[in-house]
């Protein structure tokens, strides 16, 4: 579960301006504000624009092989990328009010499903909007009781373009094929928190989650119209019911220990429970140690059981979910006043793995059980000034139970490394 605060207008307290350059021609600029105004309504903004031009040239060796209409196995020119998303947040009193949008173009390289190769105008653009109300309130204080509701409102929309040679390659006949699917959800939570005593605190809540509207559809635009797929015609909407809890207890000054428990009840899969606990061990102020255990799913999504063209993919309406166990170690360490150390040790074992395969079409399959192994290590420092600057290194094993093979697109060894300094400190405008 990944949780995400948004900044407020007091928190920001002003603008800010960030520039990013790289290469590949890539730029991208943010812009954000904040401000509690004299009636005390708290307003924070944020828009960013990303441009790429991507690689100017790449290789597929596999394309090379064949003798015409694949330009040598070079695709150039086609790896462009814009995106952009933006972002407002109006809060008074117990009120918070979101919205969300961003939208993505993406050239596809790869000439996918066999398309026309080395061609522009095989692109993908993918669209999200959110809408969310939230209420935040204090019951019975001297209990520390906090009352927090949310109604939310999500809509995704893809669309892709893919030009292709009836016989594949620069020969046969060009046809120009047309993949679109939306979505359309809403849903609401209600979660209350309180000190049951000095040593105690627990937190419960309930959601429901109602995915009314999904469609997928391909067809063929040009030369002629051919319809290949429209799911709009089957009941594959969806809900989920789910209730949790978690309860923290103090054993003694420097020992904490987590516990939660909460239960899916999806109206496409069976009810399914996932279990977490955690001990927290902070035998200095600058030291923590976490010890972690934790079970999770994923349930298969409509794409992976519904997406059925009648010739180059098949869909599984049979798909389990997935289902993951995972255990860790992490240790936190303060190395001085404003520098972090956080390096962790895992294992993730996983049943049920839904990936693509392909025989005589390809189609979403349940794999056999998956063990990844890893070692992770990271060092963050965030100055007085606001100059900012982190380095990371991470190590992982995933291998298949039953032949110890190297799962597919997984990396073993992985880094990354930044640093932001601001320009004019007063103003508030950084180059990254």
């Amino acid at each position: 579960m990944i949780n995400i605060i948004t900044r407020t207008g007091d928190d920001i307290d002003g603008g800010r301006i960030t520039t990013e350059t790289g290469s590949h021609n890539r730029h991208k600029g943010y812009i954000e504000y904040g401000k509690v105004l004299a009636n005390g309504l708290d307003i924070a903004g944020s828009h960013s624009g990303l441009q790429s031009d991507g690689e100017k040239s790449i290789y597929f060796p596999e394309r090379d092989q064949v003798d015409y209409g694949f330009n040598n196995g070079v695709a150039s020119g086609v790896d462009d990328e814009d995106a952009y998303k933006g972002s407002l947040k109006l809060s008074y009193k117990d009120w918070q009010f979101l919205v969300y949008s961003s939208k993505r173009t993406k050239t596809v390289p790869t000439a996918a499903w066999d398309g026309s190769f080395n061609d522009s105008g095989m692109y993908t653009i993918d669209e999200q909007t959110s809408f969310e109300v939230n209420y935040h309130t204090t019951l019975f204080p001297e209990k520390n009781g906090q009352l927090a509701a949310r109604l939310y409102h999500d809509t995704f929309a893809y669309s892709g373009e893919y030009p292709f040679f009836e016989e594949g390659g620069w020969s046969g006949t060009y046809i120009t094929n047309k993949d679109e699917s939306n979505s359309k959800q809403w849903g609401m939570e209600i979660r209350y928190s309180m000190d049951i005593s000095e040593k105690l605190a627990v937190t419960a809540g309930v959601e429901y989650v109602d995915v009314y509207e999904i469609n997928q559809k391909n067809w063929d635009v040009f030369p002629n119209y051919a319809l290949t797929l429209d799911t709009g015609t089957k009941n594959n909407t969806y809900h989920n019911r789910a209730c949790y809890a978690q309860g923290e207890y103090v054993l003694v000054d420097d020992l904490r220990l987590l516990a939660g428990i909460r239960l899916d009840d999806y109206s496409t899969a069976e009810e399914q429970w996932s279990p977490r606990v955690a001990l927290l061990y902070s035998p200095y102020s600058a030291t923590t140690l976490k010890l972690l255990y934790g079970e999770a799913f994923r349930a298969p999504n409509n794409y992976e059981k519904f997406y059925d063209d009648g010739g180059w993919q098949i869909g599984n309406e049979e798909l389990l979910p997935e289902e993951i166990k995972t255990w860790e170690f992490v240790w936190e360490q303060k190395l001085f006043k404003h520098t972090r150390l956080v390096s962790s040790l895992y294992r993730f074992d996983i049943e049920n793995l839904i990936v693509q395969v392909e025989d005589t079409a390809l189609q979403f399959q349940n794999t056999s059980k998956v063990r990844s192994d890893g070692a992770e290590i990271h060092l963050e420092s965030h100055f007085a000034n606001d100059m900012k600057s982190h380095l990371g290194m991470s190590w992982v094993d995933t291998t298949y139970y039953d032949d110890d093979r190297g799962l597919d697109n997984s990396p073993t060894v992985s880094a990354s490394g930044g640093i932001s300094i601001p320009l004019f400190s007063k103003k508030n405008v950084h180059i990254t």
